[in-house]
């Protein structure tokens, strides 16, 4: 008799089947019982037992895991495809050559993009392209610090700072730090259109890494025209919120270009994105094509753009997951300040993304990455991260929150409360919580929208 299989019931089924070949495997090929140990234990912790709070971090449906599978067993995790469809360098792409365009049409309607290219494979490798190809050495450009919530690769150790960076002269006057308001997490619009019309930078890089409110794209698209300046927006962390409407549009307020990663707020494989209102015969776009490939990418992981195809399509029958996904911050957000631990920006609402930011210190006297292991013991998984007011990224004093992957598991506003009555007890009563926290976990084990 045939089980049935229902959308909560599919993973599970997958790792059973998985299991039963494991078992008819043995005795084929080398011994790989400690490897299945490692991750068997690793779906139990983090998977079904853990409540994870890390904001870059998200799963893919059983659907589109299932396609992953299957694109792997067609063997697209071992082919190459450089170049684009009908134009590659290598023969046999076939299966890619039709596979790609679906993804790239389907995200340009969601997006409502002229230009999308899925070829990147992380939000970081998409950045890369950008900078390889539209700067070069010496060239003046303007991004957030890393402790202004930027990126490391926006930073002056990072693919930015290593393209701008010329032998024997430092980046202070190429790579301007973009000013910021003194709550430390808006950009002062102002001050920047200032410092655009002095330095007239060929770039501007916003969009951040620790991400809770829109930034003012729109109050500086003029004076970065009338300067020359290319607005280059971020999104790996809230592209999910754009996609499902619940944050600012970077094109429509005047990006140039964007870039983002497919599997933080947009729940789909890891991978990188590229997109723009401006056609592709446009000279940065053009340039930014070159920096993908050959620039940084050669083989851009084919397997990978089938289960995209199916994470464009389930975002667009469940927009609601994204506007749920920023219900859920906010009353993360609202529960901890009820129970003694008042995140960052009060006077703002806390977020308007998918993020929370705390500052461990002040109420524990303990920095980030101490807080952050009290959590993990506990069962619930949250970063240590730079806040604004601090100066070291090795000394850090928050604890940055979000939450994806909980929203895509069912979790709504009332296990958000719970989830802060948790941490209250961990943070500030320094009990043991971890048998309440996987009861919490163990009772949403399905995902949802998809």
């Amino acid at each position: 008799m045939v089980n049935v299989i229902t959308p909560e019931t599919l993973e599970d089924r997958m790792e059973q089947v998985i299991r039963e070949l494991i078992e008819l495997s043995k005795g084929v090929g080398v011994d790989t019982s400690d490897i299945e140990s490692i991750l068997f234990d690793a779906r139990q912790e983090r998977m079904k037992e853990g409540i994870n709070l890390i904001a870059s971090e998200n799963r893919m449906s059983p659907k589109a895991k299932l396609m992953y599978w299957l694109a792997t067993l067609a063997g697209l995790d071992g082919r190459y495809a450089e170049g684009h469809p009908g134009k590659r360098y290598y023969p046999g792409t076939k299966a890619s050559d039709l596979l790609e365009p679906i993804a790239t049409k389907e995200l340009a309607d969601l997006l409502g993009a002229k230009y999308v290219d899925v070829r990147p494979i992380s939000g970081n490798n998409a950045n890369m392209a950008v900078f390889l190809r539209l700067l070069e050495a010496g060239d003046t450009v303007m991004a957030y610090t890393i402790h202004k919530g930027g990126h490391i690769s926006h930073a002056d150790v990072g693919s930015l700072g290593r393209r701008l960076k010329v032998r024997g002269k430092n980046l202070k006057d190429q790579l301007i730090p973009i000013p910021v308001t003194a709550d430390g997490y808006h950009m002062d619009v102002e001050e920047t259109k200032k410092l655009i019309e002095r330095h007239k930078p060929k770039l501007i890089v916003v969009g951040k890494s620790l991400f809770l409110f829109p930034e003012s794209v729109s109050e500086i698209a003029d004076v970065c025209n009338q300067s020359g300046t290319i607005i280059y927006y971020d999104a790996a962390h809230v592209q999910g919120l754009i996609a499902g409407g619940q944050f600012q549009h970077p094109l429509k307020e005047g990006a140039h270009l964007a870039g983002a990663s497919t599997h933080k707020t947009f729940p789909g494989p890891q991978g990188g994105i590229l997109y723009s209102n401006s056609p592709i015969e446009t000279d940065y776009i053009l340039a930014v094509d070159r920096g993908v490939m050959p620039g940084t990418t050669s083989s851009h992981h084919l397997h990978r753009i089938a289960p995209l195809i199916v994470t464009i399509r389930e975002f667009r029958g469940h927009p609601e997951y994204a506007d749920q996904t920023v219900k859920n911050a906010r009353a993360l957000a609202e529960s901890l300040a009820r129970y003694g631990l008042e995140p960052d920006a009060k006077e703002y609402g806390y977020t308007m993304s998918h993020q929370v930011a705390l500052n461990v210190r002040r109420i524990t006297g303990e920095n980030g990455k101490t807080v952050e292991g009290w959590l993990e013991n506990n069962g619930i998984y949250a970063n240590s991260n730079a806040l604004p007011i601090d100066t070291s990224v090795f000394d850090t004093s928050g604890i940055r929150m979000g939450t994806p992957e909980m929203t895509r598991r069912g979790m709504m506003e009332e296990q958000m409360d719970r989830i802060a009555w948790l941490m209250k007890r961990v943070i500030l009563d320094r009990v043991n919580v971890k048998q309440e926290a996987k009861d919490l976990a163990m009772k949403f084990p399905a995902m949802q929208y998809w």
